[in-house]
């Protein structure tokens, strides 16, 4: 099952109304193989940054330069505008999630999540970490910018019931993250290292038309997804402009069932092999008299060779056959059969 966490984040620009016309817009698409979720960045812009704290995401799409002031933009919803949006959710059929990013707000907001999203500039902040593990919910943690060893405090920090529900997303801290900088083959990095986790995808990339960046995440095998959302792409500032839309929804989840189907299933590799039979017998090869071959000729590797339909002996038995001798006359380029040969076995068998 495909979840796709539309990552609205502060989108709404503090608007009750937008922020609900945005849950609707995604619960729209439904399908009982996909997992639809509206995920809020909700923070006290003073408790989350320093005065004058720097930016670190990109001037030219986001003019403001300080993160304070930045984040004082987006933090005007009260716990009831939340509860509203919270509801709109429940209506919509989409899952409800924050990123929490103080105390105050995970403990506050817990009743009305099923899981938690652990933001990748919190991978080791203590007292949040163990805050979040002790609501013994499901954990989805981020790890842009992330070393290996800084992984390895979040697990070793997390309690031993958060470890089986968590899950690691590969994600970079690039607002926006260029393509090239994506380094999506981190998603095969992180399962190599964590094969105990599910390893979902947090995509910064500024998407084209085809999603491509998404899709490949999807040809990956990855059934994770955390994406922006916006109501407007045209929207300067904030994360509108590296945001999917209600648009791309459709779109990316058909992309999502085209790449499942085409993957397969590895348990069922050999049911699959079955599409291919009338391939197997006709492609493959027999063996076959290279030369007029009289009864009690002894095959040997010059007068035999193999040469499609897999109709007769298979190749595979070249060995075996090397040494037998034929039953009966046959004509050169002909598939001989098991028929075809004196057996050296007592039980009847020419051991193909």
């Amino acid at each position: 099952m495909l979840n796709l966490i539309c990552e609205i984040g502060v989108n709404h620009e503090n608007c009750v109304e937008t922020a609900i016309s945005m849950v609707e817009s995604i619960g729209k698409y439904q399908f009982s193989d996909v997992r639809l979720t509206a995920k809020f960045q909700i923070y006290n812009s003073f408790e989350l940054a320093a005065e004058n704290s720097p930016s670190y995401w990109d001037l030219n799409y986001e003019k403001t330069s300080t993160q304070r002031e930045l984040f004082a933009n987006y933090d005007k919803l009260t716990f009831e505008d939340y509860v509203r949006i919270y509801k709109a959710c429940q209506s919509s059929g989409v899952e409800f999630l924050i990123t929490a990013f103080d105390l105050v707000t995970l403990k506050s907001y817990d009743p009305l999540v099923e899981r938690h999203k652990l933001a990748s500039a919190d991978i080791l902040n203590v007292p949040l970490i163990r805050a979040i593990s002790e609501t013994r919910k499901p954990i989805l943690a981020s790890t842009g910018a992330a070393s290996f060893s800084d992984i390895d405090f979040l697990l070793e920090t997390l309690s031993p019931s958060s470890l089986r529900t968590l899950s690691l997303l590969h994600c970079v801290l690039n607002y926006p993250t260029m393509d090239h900088n994506a380094n999506l083959d981190g998603i095969n990095v992180l399962r190599q290292r964590y094969p105990q986790f599910r390893i979902g995808y947090s995509d910064h990339t500024i998407p084209n038309s085809e999603l491509s960046i998404l899709s490949i995440a999807l040809s990956m095998g990855v059934d994770l997804i955390e994406k922006h959302f916006t109501h407007d792409k045209s929207l300067r500032g904030n994360d509108h402009y590296h945001s999917i839309d209600h648009a791309d929804i459709p779109t990316l989840i058909s992309h999502y069932h085209r790449i499942r189907t085409a993957l397969g299933n590895p348990d069922l590799f050999e049911r699959f092999r079955q599409n291919e039979a009338q391939a197997i017998t006709h492609a493959r090869r027999s063996i076959v008299s290279s030369k007029h071959l009289k009864r009690g000729t002894v095959l040997t590797s010059s007068n035999i060779t193999t040469k499609r339909p897999g109709t007769g002996i298979s190749s595979r038995y070249w060995d075996q056959v090397i040494g037998l001798t034929v039953a009966k006359d046959i004509p050169a380029d002909t598939i001989i059969m098991a028929s075809d040969l004196n057996h050296f076995y007592a039980d009847g068998s020419f051991g193909f």
